[in-house]
């Protein structure tokens, strides 16, 4: 392939893709290696075309010792050489891997996106290749994999562009040498302790003595199955919006989306709804969407444990996923009770999990009584000064028209998730609960035409206040 042919095909590749516009800011990550240094040569070349405004950054990992210095300066004198601004970042990868318990690989990776991804211009451009792509599907294949992990690398993500996916690591070096280029080799893509050096050095050689465009057909399978995730995609989003409900720690999605909804559909919603609190899609494992789906057809209650500290639990007519961990609500007497005439005494009182209650005595002319979850009216003489806001006890029941009914068959059939229910604040009176704010209310302590004085009760949450 020729100067012009490569050029050409990289610049068609940019278009395809709408990497770049006219006056764009890039930075480029140059390590020193053949691609990064064919890469910053190629956008020098495309740079008045583009009216692009270039900078190189470089990563030191802290592994290669004085290789890493010397790659360094190569680096700087290539940017001095070209009038490109330069600068470089230090990272310590083996206590990142230490401390996040990765590879010292993947910590690598963490390390350099994290660079890129800070970087204050336009766009980040990053050198991976076709061989790259190739290796990253072998690599997701043999671990294990959703169609996303076997589409390999994305030509754009976000303000990330990888402009030489279109491009082997052969034709890189042929377009290095018609230019007289030099390049920095590192070490350690000569280890094969690596996973991915296995998977470059040896899988994929023996690969192309089976068929010389073996990697090429990768690639191919691979962007077809870019297109296929996408489409996936728009149709999971599509189902999320439907059939789930997000709040910032929880996740519920409706029973009915496993009737409703291709599997492949609903384990990606899933999959999606994790991913959505754990911050870290690339942990959600196969395991977790299998184990989660599985619960739409469990009975309520059945629960399981997923990363992070992430809990999914089938609860009636959902599938809860949510980072409220149980041990917090199991120990009821941990939380502590509030009497009821101190909160008369002060007008209010605060409740554990930002709760404000507000309390006020007044004769019956004086109020309106509506019907409102969050607001209600007591007859004050039908409760004694026992009166506490509590946690939940053994035993408890609360009026009903006909006599009393279990709070646990009350917190049953209001749906209430069953790791709730020890953390759940109500009025009790012994053991006759008279409130459970937002859920029941006791019919023995309503107002009747015998009532002489009125005790309003309002439950106010998360410091903006509810009192519908």
């Amino acid at each position: 392939m020729s100067r012009r042919e490569f050029e050409s095909r990289i610049r068609n590749y940019i278009a395809e893709n709408d990497m770049l516009k006219k006056g764009d800011r890039v930075t480029v990550g140059v390590s020193g290696g053949a691609d990064s240094v064919c890469l910053i040569f190629v956008l020098l070349r495309l740079r008045d075309e583009f009216d692009l405004s270039l900078s190189v950054v470089h990563v030191m990992h802290g592994i290669r010792g004085e290789e890493a210095v010397r790659d360094r300066d190569f680096v700087q004198k290539f940017c001095e050489k070209y009038g490109l601004g330069f600068k470089c970042v230090e990272k310590d990868v083996p206590r990142i891997a230490s401390l996040n318990r990765m590879s010292i690989e993947e910590a690598g990776r963490f390390a350099r996106y994290e660079v890129f991804n800070n970087m204050d211009t336009d766009k980040t451009a990053v050198a991976h290749n076709a061989d790259d792509m190739a290796e990253t599907v072998l690599f997701n294949l043999f671990r294990g994999s959703s169609i996303r992990g076997l589409s390999g690398i994305a030509p754009v993500s976000g303000r990330i562009i990888r402009p030489l996916l279109c491009v082997q690591r052969r034709q890189i070096e042929e377009y290095l040498k018609e230019n007289g280029l030099t390049f920095m080799t590192d070490s350690t893509n000569l280890d094969n302790d690596y996973a991915r050096n296995k998977i470059r050095n040896i899988i994929l050689p023996c690969a192309g003595e089976v068929n010389f465009r073996a990697s090429d057909h990768i690639n191919e399978t691979a962007h077809d199955l870019q297109k296929t995730d996408s489409f996936l995609e728009e149709l999971t989003r599509e189902a999320f919006e439907r059939y789930a409900i997000k709040a910032p720690d929880t996740v519920k999605i409706n029973i009915k989306a496993a009737d409703e909804l291709n599997e492949v559909i609903l384990k990606r919603l899933v999959y999606m709804a994790v991913g959505e609190l754990s911050g870290a899609k690339k942990d959600v494992s196969r395991v977790h969407v299998d184990d989660t789906a599985a619960l739409f057809s469990m009975q309520s209650g059945k629960r399981i444990s997923l990363i992070y500290g992430l809990y999914a639990e089938r609860c009636f007519d959902h599938v809860l996923i949510t980072r409220e961990e149980v041990p917090q609500y199991m120990d009821a007497e941990e939380l502590p009770e509030v009497r009821l005439d101190l909160i008369m005494r002060e007008g209010m009182a605060k409740l554990p999990g930002n709760v404000t209650v507000k309390a006020r005595l007044v004769k019956p002319e004086d109020t309106v009584i509506e019907d409102l979850r969050y607001t209600k009216w007591f007859d004050y003489d039908k409760m004694s000064d026992g009166a506490v806001f509590r946690t939940k006890r053994p035993g408890d029941v609360i009026g009903v028209k006909n006599g009393n009914k279990k709070v646990k068959d009350v917190l049953t059939e209001e749906k209430i998730p069953r790791f709730k229910r020890g953390s759940l604040y109500m009025l009790a009176d012994g053991d006759k609960v008279l409130w459970i704010p937002g859920v029941r209310y006791s019919e023995h302590c309503k107002i009747t035409e015998d009532t002489r004085k009125v005790l309003i009760l309002s439950w106010e949450e998360n410091e903006v206040g509810r009192q519908d």
